[in-house]
């Protein structure tokens, strides 16, 4: 279709408001919907999405709730349209010299008509849209209109237009759309469209600054190389010039007759003593102004602006060695153990997402001790509150580009597309000193040689299917972020698959042995990589989020509205299976179920984290599959869709700890091992070894004394059975403590040493008060005997001080329940004595 008037283009900016704050008109207008097809016509609000406009005015019922999303099917199939009431232009406004509309996301496919004249044509939720519209503009009467077609319909027409089939799923695969608004194995098919950010003016009549990005790499004499490219326009023969400023050092460049746009670079050298941003816990994040300014022959200043950037270097070893090929992030130099898991977007519908949200998730990641999360490759990419956080936090990004689970077109039109999303989300994401890789893809090189895609393809279309994937992931992809950042660049996650015998000792690894081959949780501890980046055990989600979507008459496992819920296809067999292997018994109670699936999910999980972490430095990263969930579900995650910490948030918390004693026992021993990330040793540290009954008797116990590293797993105790044959050890457990760590506390951890169905746990009661101060609630604990687990859940989404911990024969805890609401707070206590019991 010709597009009247004007040229669409890409726009490659930070966000207008980053910069040109007095040149930029957010357009606050109101908005209806409407559908030919369907006759309805409702208010609409933008940012927002079609989902959210039908369910706040009442046509549909809510996606999340029971089995509603099957239902709601029939609006991805529709084509939508937004249509803005008449709005002014200020006369100053249109005497500029350039003015354009920009879109922030558009989701997905849109035609826009400005004056019923069609401006822009869009096809890319991951980039914003830019139109001169000068002279179609009026001052007053201005109509936008904008037109979403079907996103599967599209999908379809663009895999029928290719001359060969995409293997998968090619329907999302050839959309430039987060893929899993197609739906998942933990979330919902809601393949909605809409106007998902601001739509704006911007105006100018004098040169100003289009957008920049920066490249920061280590220097030899130690200290750091920066980098500024900036991208200046002047309507037409300016003079003048542009500085860059961080600290006391700058750099600056002459302008001399400049008329439409103009790339330049800026160069500063940093010296070693220059501040450096850290990871969380090994060191600062020190963040820097770094302030743009450009000003004309009279040094007259026509845009001025100042981000916070964090100097540091960040390399990815990837290199061969007697074990086969590391894989290990180094930030400033030094080598860092990698703890954190794999984020999804918090919302079905992004425009729901608020900075208190990224601000509360983000918080729980830096609490648990992580530094490193990966924004997955089938979400979105985040917003800069997102980063900005991170940055704030110290917590690193793995960054995938949004590409998973499929093989991709490798036509002209796609690959140009991909590139121009590329470019603007590398510029983009420069700036943050938290952005540590970009990766091509999830699982898409797995899937190709492994996931049987190429059984029914021929020759020909298996060699242009592999050459697009060629193109897209060993050109494209690559040759833009060396391109426009100095960030490492890492082709497909995982880079072999578990199904080649080198995943092991290569790169990074995803583990699903556990889980989908239903393999014991014990094989964690035997297939451990050099960089675990994806593993995970489902379980379902807090009380709270299942009241949230069915009735408490049909909270049951057969139950429709729960399976709805319950996206893997094997999903609640495989918890029943893993429950009877290693629990013995599968709860007939539904809230006995629930809480039992999340113990499984913990207790196995923490078999695999502290595996990685002991296997350091041959290992150096595990990012547990996943942090968070997108809607109320069963899934892999280890805080639900409220922000309810599950029993496996507690045991990351616990393990990720930067000094920790970890455990390992199998059939034939036990063994404890110190793991610490602190940047410099504690010294000797002393203490003991114990193994304790049930009852409080001790059984067997041994001094230990050994001298402790910095950034190191050192094994401190080894058991044989062999040696204690005499001691049943399934009445017992171990016990170790360390004097001397690092906040001046002694260091202890416990762990029972069968699996959980042998325990002859017995069946007394903990004691359990508590006592309200405000909106906080004293919860006082004690035990006559060994409670491996105790479990407590409120009927609020506030935050416990300590949970899913161990009780000792004879211990006592005070834990703190803050609330985030005024309801009358219900307390619950659950312990695996109790589940166990017959």
């Amino acid at each position: 279709m010709q597009i009247e008037g004007v040229l669409a283009t890409l726009l490659l900016f930070l966000g207008h408001t980053t910069f040109a704050q007095n040149h930029q008109l957010d357009l606050d207008l109101s908005w209806e919907l409407s559908s030919a097809d369907t006759n309805i016509k409702v208010p609409a609000q933008i940012p927002g999405c079609v989902h959210l406009d039908l369910l706040e005015n009442g046509i549909i019922s809510d996606p999340f709730y029971g089995a509603n999303e099957k239902e709601l099917q029939w609006i991805s199939e529709k084509s939508w349209t937004y249509s803005s009431t008449p709005f002014s232009i200020p006369a100053e406004i249109l005497a500029a010299t350039d003015i354009e509309m920009n879109f922030e996301c558009l989701d997905t496919y849109a035609h826009v008509w400005l004056n019923e004249k069609l401006i822009l044509e869009a096809d890319n939720y991951f980039k914003p849209w830019s139109v001169p519209i000068k002279s179609i503009l009026l001052e007053t009467g201005n109509i936008l209109r904008i037109e979403f077609d079907s996103p599967l319909s599209r999908g379809r027409q663009l895999q029928d237009e290719l001359n060969y089939e995409l293997p998968g799923e090619p329907i999302r695969a050839v959309s430039r759309k987060p893929q899993f608004h197609y739906g998942w194995d933990w979330g919902p098919k809601l393949t909605t469209s809409g106007i998902q950010g601001k739509v704006g003016i911007r105006y100018s009549s004098n040169a100003y600054i289009d957008h920049y990005w920066i490249k920061q790499t280590a220097s030899q004499d130690g200290g750091t190389d920066l980098i500024c490219y900036v991208e200046v326009h002047a309507p037409e023969n300016f003079d003048g010039q542009l500085e860059v400023k961080i600290g006391e050092y700058s750099a600056i460049q002459q302008i001399v007759n400049l008329s439409g746009s103009k790339s330049i670079s800026l160069p500063i050298k940093l010296p070693p003593s220059f501040p450096r941003w850290w990871p969380s816990g090994h060191g600062e994040q020190r963040l820097h102004d770094l302030t743009f300014r450009l000003s004309d022959n009279k040094n007259k200043t026509t845009e001025r602006a100042t981000i916070q950037v964090g100097i540091r270097s960040i390399e990815l070893i990837n290199e061969t060695d007697s074990l086969g090929t590391s894989f290990m992030f180094q930030v400033n130099g030094q080598p860092i153990f990698m703890k954190g898991a794999n984020y999804i977007p918090q919302d079905i519908f992004q425009t729901r997402v608020g900075q208190k949200d990224y601000e509360e998730l983000l918080q729980d990641a830096k609490d648990c001790g992580m530094n490193m999360l990966r924004v997955w490759g089938g979400g979105i990419y985040e917003n800069a509150d997102f980063y900005e956080i991170c940055d704030s936090l110290g917590i690193l990004i793995w960054q995938d580009f949004m590409f998973a689970c499929a093989m991709y077109p490798g036509n002209k039109e796609f690959v140009q597309n991909v590139e121009e999303e590329a470019q603007f989300q590398v510029k983009r994401l420069s700036k943050y000193a938290c952005i540590a890789l970009w990766c091509g893809n999830n699982e898409n090189s797995e899937g190709w040689h492994r996931w049987g895609w190429q059984n029914d393809l021929g020759f020909i279309e298996k060699r242009k299917v592999w050459s697009a994937y060629k193109c897209v992931f060993q050109k494209t992809l690559p040759n833009t972020v060396h391109s426009f950042s100095s960030t490492p660049y890492w082709e497909s996650s995982p880079s072999l698959g578990r199904g080649d015998p080198k995943h092991q000792f290569e790169g990074d690894a995803h583990y699903w042995g556990v889980w989908h081959d239903a393999e014991p949780f014990e094989n964690f501890e035997v297939k451990v990589p050099r960089f675990m980046s994806e593993f995970g055990f489902q379980s379902f989600p807090s009380m709270l989020s299942i009241n949230s979507f069915v009735q408490p008459e049909d909270q049951d496992l057969t139950h429709e509205n729960i399976l709805a819920h319950e996206k893997h296809s094997r999903g609640i067999a495989l918890i029943n299976d893993y429950m009877t292997r290693d629990f013995g018994r599968v709860p007939d109670n539904f809230e006995d179920y629930v809480v039992l699936s999340q113990f499984v999910q913990a207790e196995g999980m923490l078999k695999g984290i502290n595996a990685h972490r002991i296997a350091q430095p041959y290992c150096m990263g595990t990012l547990y599959w996943q942090l968070n969930d997108c809607w109320p579900a069963a899934s892999w995650s280890s805080m639900d869709n409220l922000g309810v910490w599950k029993p496996l948030q507690w045991v990351v918390k616990n393990s990720y700890d930067q000094e920790q004693i970890l455990f390992q026992v199998d059939s034939l021993g036990i063994s404890g091992h110190l793991v610490s990330d602190m940047p410099s040793p504690i010294g000797t540290r002393k203490g003991e070894f114990q193994l304790i009954t049930f009852s409080g008797d001790t059984l067997f116990q041994k001094s230990i004394q050994l001298q402790t590293a910095a950034v190191h797993s050192q094994t401190c105790f080894q058991l044989s059975f062999d040696e204690i044959d005499k001691i049943d050890i399934e009445q017992c457990f171990a016990k170790i403590e360390l004097s001397n760590s690092a906040n001046g506390e002694n260091l202890r951890a416990s762990t029972y040493l069968v699996a959980p169905k042998h325990l002859g746990l017995q069946a007394t009661e903990l004691t359990f008060s508590q006592e309200k101060r405000g909106n906080e609630i004293e919860i006082h604990l004690a035990a006559k005997s060994y409670f491996p687990r105790v479990w407590l859940t409120s009927n609020d989404t506030g935050k416990f001080s300590d949970n899913y911990f161990p009780l000792l024969p004879g211990e006592e805890r005070v834990v703190y329940f803050t609330a985030n609401s005024d309801d009358q707070i219900e307390i619950k206590v659950k312990s695996l004595n109790e589940l166990l019991a017959e």
